[in-house]
């Protein structure tokens, strides 16, 4: 790669940036990790230009960086976070705060652990009420009120379902984890 085409691969990765913030910051929920994740990225980018070999998969190279700096990022305060969350009524915590502890418990693992193919597994085992809310809400980013509304169904029975699909999920992942369970 010749040092005009190093420089126009380096200014266009630049303008990746927010991108792999906004990546990093859906990931992690922490706008200040986020950002040095970002700063990270960068870094590694520029320095390691020189051995991308196909210029056309800059983005791809880019975002596979980021993923591998978030995972780098779940290891370093794995030590510090409590591997369940007690969800009785008298912590403190309200409903939606408790499914985002769950939610976050739960991407951590699988993010920790690469393990998309098991997750798939596990979710395709739950009922098919819980597949479907998880899989609006986690994949396609949809809101619960929204969910609420396509279904015809009350904004808390979305909440519920969805809270127990996660703790299913989260049990029937580590059955698949374990090489347990059915449909083996």
């Amino acid at each position: 790669m010749g040092r005009t085409q190093q420089k126009d691969m380096i200014s266009k990765a630049i303008q990746l940036y927010e991108e792999v913030f906004r990546f990093a910051f859906r990931k992690i929920k922490d706008k200040d990790a986020a950002q040095d994740i970002a700063q990270n990225v960068m870094e590694i980018v520029i320095s390691k230009m020189h051995t991308l070999k196909n210029t056309e998969a800059l983005k791809s190279w880019v975002m596979k960086i980021t993923a591998n700096e978030i995972n780098a990022y779940f290891r370093k305060i794995e030590k510090y976070r409590k591997n369940t969350i007690d969800l009785q009524p008298d912590d403190g915590l309200d409903i939606v705060e408790q499914l985002q502890d769950l939610e976050a418990d739960i991407l951590e693992k699988l993010i920790r652990e690469e393990s998309q193919h098991n997750v798939i597994k596990a979710l395709l085992r739950l009922e098919p009420i819980y597949q479907d809310i998880i899989r609006d809400h986690l994949v396609y980013e949809i809101p619960f009120t929204l969910i609420a509304e396509k279904r015809k169904i009350k904004y808390n029975t979305v909440k519920t379902r969805y809270k127990r699909g996660i703790e299913s999920l989260k049990k029937e992942f580590e059955k698949v984890e374990k090489g347990g369970g059915k449909d083996e």
